[in-house]
């Protein structure tokens, strides 16, 4: 990064306070614990957190100076050298990062999507990373701290970037999409998922769809409802991508192995490519491989490139995540849930072959607001018959329990981790399969993590 202080001030229409307006940054900070010695301080505001009360302390750590949105007087008599005043810190923070984004003509792909967004992200720089050098976004920093903060390290040894992008509100989408300035943009599927803010299906179908009027080509989910709706919002080309309806990127012969994962013959543009293993588990991760295949072909990659990139992936943690300990079969997707996210990977469960039982833990899918009941029972009445036993954790996945009765063998609900834990050690045995699934606020791998210490 190489900004004056004159250009963030002009970016953010900011007020210099104090400071030199030619000072060069090269590294912004937004958290006062990981702040270095020279960086720009931007100090954010939230429901739990102020950045302004941190003002003297990343003063003493060596800040060059900080984006304030308050009087730095009111919140430290010690402040950095510069002081450069906004209206809005997250605000400027975006327009800080789309400045140097604008120093950049290399081409971001932008991945959004109810699921499987980080999966698709993974496996897209691995296909990319083929033939170039792939500048990613990390981990699931996918939001207007995140996105910003990672864009911010762009540099001239990047050749594409693979960027995720998230959201939990209205307008997160167009807001990020304004900052990133994407060249392609993909969509894995619409889904029930933050629908606390984003109010319905077709709320969710709006918010996503915002980041298809930034981009010149989009790549769509043919086997999507939604996909109709998303693009007549389409500026440019179109690639789709599916194995039910027909697809530009389409998938044939899929097989399943023991172990569960995938093998499927990639079609692209109705031709028979090469059969397809891919690294991780469930037949809904094809959908994302066939994205990131379409990702690969419009950048000019060789099917031969694309195959390997998409067979050479890493899979995440806590993402449909195997383990085995002890002879049990440990499915660990605790790293986040929604309803459809949770259909997939009980239908894993339901089909992989195994010895023993079946055991599925549950916990609750956070931020559906008004629909969270009805969608929690709806999981438990159309949950598999051959799951054996059933584990909730959290006060809404009680109503999983609630629906799955009659249906499911053994039942039972708990209010933590520890508690789940507890009982399923009482009740597994060598050879069964856990699947371990819960939004990421109610911190289910603390399950597996009891259970290893205690067995």
């Amino acid at each position: 990064m190489n900004l004056t202080i004159a250009e963030i001030l002009q970016t953010t229409q900011g007020n210099l306070i104090q400071g030199n307006p030619n000072t060069v940054i090269t590294q912004v900070s937004t958290d006062s614990r990981t702040l270095k010695k020279g960086d720009l301080f931007v100090a954010l505001v939230g429901e739990k957190f102020d950045g302004h009360n941190f003002l003297e302390g990343v003063c003493q750590q060596g800040a060059i100076g900080a984006v304030v949105s308050k009087p730095a007087a009111d919140a430290s008599q010690l402040v950095p050298p510069i002081i450069v005043q906004v209206n809005d810190t997250l605000a400027a923070l975006g327009d800080i990062a789309n400045r140097h984004r604008s120093k950049f003509d290399l081409p971001i792909i932008a991945i959004t999507g109810s699921n499987g967004k980080t999966t698709t992200k993974d496996i897209t720089t691995s296909v990319l990373a083929q033939r170039f050098s792939v500048f990613k976004s990390e981990k699931s920093y996918n939001n207007q701290i995140g996105i910003p903060s990672r864009l911010m390290q762009l540099s001239n040894a990047d050749e594409i970037a693979v960027l995720e992008i998230g959201t939990s509100w209205p307008g997160e989408i167009e807001r990020l999409s304004q900052i990133t300035a994407p060249t392609v943009g993909v969509i894995t599927n619409i889904g029930p998922a933050h629908l606390e803010l984003l109010g319905s299906l077709e709320g969710v179908t709006e918010e996503k769809g915002a980041l298809l009027t930034h981009v010149e080509h989009a790549l769509l989910n043919a086997d999507d409802p939604m996909t109709p709706r998303l693009a007549g919002r389409v500026c440019g080309q179109i690639t789709t991508f599916g194995w039910h309806n027909d697809a530009d990127i389409a998938a044939g012969e899929i097989e399943i192995d023991s172990f569960g994962k995938p093998t499927f013959t990639l079609i692209i543009d109705g031709d028979d490519i090469d059969r397809v293993h891919l690294p991780c588990l469930g037949k809904h991760n094809i959908y994302n491989a066939l994205a990131a295949a379409g990702v690969g072909i419009w950048a000019g990659l060789m099917p031969a490139e694309i195959c390997a990139g998409l067979e050479g992936f890493q899979p995440a943690d806590m993402r449909m995540q195997p383990t085995v300990h002890n002879d049990l079969r440990i499915i660990n997707d605790a790293y986040n849930s929604n309803p459809e996210s949770l259909k997939s990977a009980l239908a894993f469960l339901s089909d992989i072959e195994i010895a023993g039982k079946r055991i599925a833990i549950l916990g609750d899918m956070l931020e559906l607001g008004e629909h969270s009941h009805t969608l929690h029972l709806k999981t438990g009445v159309a949950i598999p018959t051959n799951i054996n036993l059933l584990i909730t954790v959290g006060p809404h996945s009680r109503a999983i329990a609630e629906g799955a009765e009659g249906i499911v063998e053994s039942i039972i609900s708990c209010d933590t981790p520890k508690q789940a834990a507890q009982e399923l050690i009482q009740y597994v045995q060598p050879g069964d399969a856990v699947l371990i699934k819960g939004s990421r606020g109610i911190k289910l791998e603390q399950v597996l993590e009891e259970l290893m210490r205690e067995t």
